[in-house]
């Protein structure tokens, strides 16, 4: 995402900010979907370079879908930018800290174990 997201700004004003934002969706969830071709992939360097160019696909849709998620709050209430900054960052945080936890817990059966 690093390396990817200064591309992501021409691209938003050659083809628009709901382009770049739908496409970047579009490409992490196919670039998704094709990490379960891994698994049929042999063993060694056939299975590393797929890897590899898959995460890097992931990291390019996800960096157009961050840069234009960004840019499209900011368009939503220019009073209020930081507010909606700041609760997208919460709720990220949010998920990334509860997403562990709940599939955990999805794993065991849906309910919570001691």
């Amino acid at each position: 995402i690093f390396l990817t997201s200064p591309f992501a700004g021409p691209f938003m004003s050659r083809h628009g900010k709901k382009w770049v934002y739908t496409t970047g969706l579009v490409v992490v969830a196919i670039s998704t979907i094709c990490f379960s071709v891994a698994s049929y992939m042999p063993a060694g360097s056939p299975f590393a370079t797929w890897c590899l160019l898959i995460r890097l696909t992931q990291g390019l849709g996800s960096a157009m879908e961050e840069t234009a998620a960004y840019a499209l709050i900011a368009d939503m209430d220019t009073d209020n930018v930081s507010f909606f900054h700041g609760s997208h960052g919460d709720l990220d945080r949010a998920r990334l800290h509860g997403g562990p936890p709940a599939r955990r817990d999805a794993l065991r059966g849906g309910r919570l174990r001691d």
